[in-house]
């Protein structure tokens, strides 16, 4: 699942690419540079017709795409929004998103989720056997994940980190299924949080792309696992080789995010992120250098932000730096 995106709106969006997908996918050719050099041609091209100032934009990894873009084409465009974008710097180190989910909300708000993972996975044997009998109901398979088990145990897995990314309220809060929730409350959550029809291949194959991506470039997070000793089965079930098939070489290249990330430092120019200070996604966050750039925090948002949740000083600060770079054409 694309982070950032609802679960229930991915699943239900799942064939959106319909016939334009090619039937042969060489992935060999899926980096972030020749992503960077499509967008460059679609700007070279629509520029002819569009000669006014552009400003590029996206959210989650559409954001974190947009910064790519600028990075190896970098006068594309007359300035760039990256909305909730993450920025993996060294996949070897989990510790910011590790320390974010041990620390995000209050002890007891963190206490209900981990609570529920538990409480989830001592009904592994009856909550599994349910999710594989809907799933072949369906007409769908586990041939990508490997199989419901583990399927389950991720989603149980990644459920607080979806949870902060895409709800956190007191509402949200208030759902979380308390110590005497049913195995049917506990089920009903866990595919509401984490949505369950993700991990089945008909979705899965949707997002390929994405995990082979995470896995070969952008890397990925851990989650925390120690209130779950002794409950977990499939080590490794949240890496993004778990959703690639094995028939698809992965190598991991430790030099790419570092180089964004340099980029960003030391050159990027006309660059504003804008984050909500629950997202887990941007524990590791971009951080802009000298040159007409800023980050700017949305108090106790998630991941779905926008230049008009920020507080009134900072929106307005947004708004004169689009409202300068605009002018520059």
């Amino acid at each position: 699942m694309k982070e950032g995106q609802n679960p229930r709106a991915s699943a239900r969006g799942a064939s959106q690419f319909g016939t334009s997908r090619p039937s042969a996918h060489d992935y060999s050719h899926l980096t972030v540079r020749q992503a960077a050099d499509d967008h460059h041609r679609v700007v070279r091209t629509f520029r002819r017709l569009y000669p006014g100032a552009w400003i590029s934009t996206g959210g989650s990894k559409g954001g974190m795409a947009s910064v790519y873009h600028r990075r190896f084409h970098p006068h594309d465009v007359d300035g760039t929004v990256a909305y909730a974008a993450p920025n993996n710097v060294d996949d070897r180190d989990d510790s910011a998103y590790l320390r974010f989910l041990e620390t995000v909300g209050t002890a007891a708000d963190r206490e209900a989720l981990g609570t529920a993972q538990r409480r989830l996975l001592l009904h592994r044997a009856e909550l599994v056997a349910r999710y594989e009998a809907a799933t072949t109901a369906a007409g769908d398979t586990f041939r990508i994940v490997g199989s419901a088990d583990k399927a389950f145990e991720t989603a149980v897995l990644r459920a607080p980190f979806i949870f902060w990314q895409n709800g956190g309220s007191a509402a949200d809060l208030a759902a979380v299924p308390g110590p005497d929730a049913t195995p049917d409350q506990l089920y009903a959550w866990l595919d509401d949080t984490a949505g369950l029809a993700l991990y089945a291949d008909t979705i899965a194959r949707v997002y390929i792309p994405y995990w082979y991506q995470l896995a070969t470039e952008m890397g990925y997070l851990d989650v925390p696992t120690a209130h779950l000793a002794g409950l977990l089965r499939h080590p490794g079930a949240v890496e993004p080789r778990s959703f690639v098939p094995r028939d698809i070489p992965v190598r991991f290249d430790p030099d790419a995010m570092p180089d964004i990330d340099r980029w960003v430092r030391r050159s990027g120019t006309r660059l504003l992120f804008v984050n909500g200070t629950r997202d887990p996604s941007t524990a590791e966050s971009f951080p802009p250098g000298r040159h007409d750039s800023r980050v700017l925090w949305v108090p106790g948002a998630n991941h779905h932000t926008s230049i008009a949740d920020l507080p009134t000083a900072d929106r307005t600060e947004a708004t004169a730096m689009l409202t300068r770079w605009a002018a520059r054409t």
